[in-house]
């Protein structure tokens, strides 16, 4: 019974990291698989990394209220912009998934765009500057490698970019530049 009240009080700031971090490590084991079914499963499972993320969010501030030290600080506030980015993150990995799961990079692009997810927020609970620098150039690194990786897939592609129809791939342009505004908003928000 302590491991579990000890485990709980883990929970509130961290445990929304350490569940998205493992989702990260899991995705690395299928980071050079081609197979279709693969990429179906691992979008179902960061589905459900997001959804526990977010259920882990709101059920540590529940059992355990606020918390606060000198780098980190989670209060009401800091838990709604939470839950707030993770539905936000989960609107922008649907399109993700919708535009790009053909690609070849596919899975690449799943672990940046999760790693720039848990950057932005530990960004949000930051409360000293040494903590918020760190988040944030790591959120901008991951933003830039997510940004590059999605911008040169359709060149590194060869032809299949010529073979697309040209209204698919104006209308993935747009959904991309959609899915980089709601990734900017979510740094400029705070």
């Amino acid at each position: 019974m302590d491991f579990l009240k000890n485990v709980t009080n883990i929970i509130n700031p961290f445990g929304i990291f350490i569940f998205l971090v493992l989702g990260i490590f899991i995705l690395l084991f299928f980071g050079i698989s081609q197979r279709k079914w693969i990429r179906n499963f691992i979008f179902i499972l960061v589905l459900i990394f997001f959804i526990g993320a977010f259920f882990i969010n709101i059920y540590g501030y529940k059992t355990n209220g606020e918390f606060s030290n000198d780098l980190f600080k989670s209060g009401i506030f800091e838990i709604n912009l939470s839950a707030f980015i993770l539905y936000f993150a989960v609107v922008c990995f649907f399109m993700i998934f919708i535009f790009e799961r053909k690609n070849d990079n596919y899975i690449k692009i799943v672990i940046v765009f999760l790693f720039s997810v848990v950057s932005l927020l530990v960004l949000v609970i930051s409360r000293s500057f040494m903590s918020f620098f760190i988040s944030f150039a790591c959120f901008l690194i991951s933003f830039f490698a997510l940004t590059t990786i999605l911008n040169d897939s359709r060149i590194f592609s060869g032809g299949n970019a010529k073979e697309e129809n040209k209204m698919l791939f104006l209308q993935s342009e747009i959904v991309k530049r959609i899915t980089r505004f709601f990734i900017s908003f979510l740094v400029f928000m705070e």
